[in-house]
C-alpha cells in the first residue's frame, strides 16, 4: 500500500499550475517522472491475479500428463538425472560464482 501511495503522490513534482513544461500537460510530465519499477510491481501483481484466475477457471490436467514432470510425480527410487547432468550443473554454478567474484570487486 505504501508503494502505491508513494508512487501516486510524488514530492518532486511542483504543484499543478506552477510547472513550466513548454506547453506539455502536467500529466505527461508526471508520467515522465514516474519510476518504471512501480509499473513492474503492478504488472507482477496483475500477472499473479491472471494466473490464479486462469488456474481456478480451468480443469486440472489428468494425472498421466503429469507423470515424471517433477520429483513428486516420479516413481519412488527412480533416478531422473545422470552424471553428466550433475557435472553440467556444477560447471554452471562455478561459472556463475566466478562472474560474481569478478564483477563484485572482492579480490580486485
Amino acid at each position: 500500500m505504501r508503494v502505491i501511495v508513494r508512487a501516486s503522490v510524488r514530492g518532486d513534482l511542483p504543484p499543478r499550475g506552477e510547472i513550466d513544461c513548454g506547453g506539455l500537460d502536467y500529466l505527461i510530465v508526471a508520467y515522465g517522472n514516474f519510476n518504471f519499477l512501480y509499473t513492474a510491481i503492478g504488472l507482477f501483481v496483475i500477472s499473479v491475479v491472471v494466473m490464479y484466475v486462469a488456474s481456478m477457471a480451468t480443469a486440472p490436467p489428468p494425472e498421466h500428463k503429469l507423470e515424471g514432470l517433477t520429483f513428486a510425480t516420479t516413481a519412488k527410487g527412480e533416478i531422473t538425472y545422470t552424471k553428466t547432468d550433475v557435472i553440467a550443473s556444477a560447471a554452471v554454478a562455478v561459472f556463475i560464482l566466478c562472474l560474481y567474484i569478478y564483477f563484485s570487486g572482492l579480490f580486485f
